[in-house]
């Protein structure tokens, strides 16, 4: 009985399993560009993508967790240390936010692009709330 439960599934009951997930054909999303397209990017972004790359690169080359460590770290610095500490802290990860956003604007869906400006505007009422000494 034991046996049994630890035999592998067949892969044609497995739901996500990768062959099948190649076969079928993408869905476009009506009134939005496909993920490949160039034509509907600004000379603004293409050239902040191109300039951006070796940085994109160097930077998915890390551990996975060492981004979001660095970005607590700074939070941590931005909420705790005296105001001059704080302001470098959070205006570093007001820039790390706000770039990333940018760069991937063009392929969020509405939820995500309502998380990332949520995040900015947290990050500036907190830095406003420092400078101002309110927090």
């Amino acid at each position: 009985m034991m046996a049994s439960r630890n035999r592998p599934k067949p892969a044609s009951r497995r739901p996500n399993h990768p062959r099948k997930a190649a076969q079928s054909p993408r869905r476009s999303v009506p009134g939005k560009p496909p993920a490949g397209s160039v034509a509907s990017e600004s000379p603004l972004r293409t050239a902040v993508a191109e300039r951006s790359r070796g940085l994109v690169v160097w930077l998915s080359r890390q551990p996975q967790f060492l981004i979001p460590i660095v970005m607590l770290v700074l939070v941590v610095a931005g909420l705790a240390a005296p105001v001059v500490v704080a302001v470098v802290a959070l205006v570093a990860v007001l820039l790390f936010i706000g770039w990333l956003a940018f760069l991937s604007w063009p392929v969020l869906g509405l939820g995500h692009r309502a998380i990332r400006l949520a995040m900015i505007v947290v990050i500036v009422g907190t830095l406003v709330g420092r400078i101002a000494g309110w927090l």
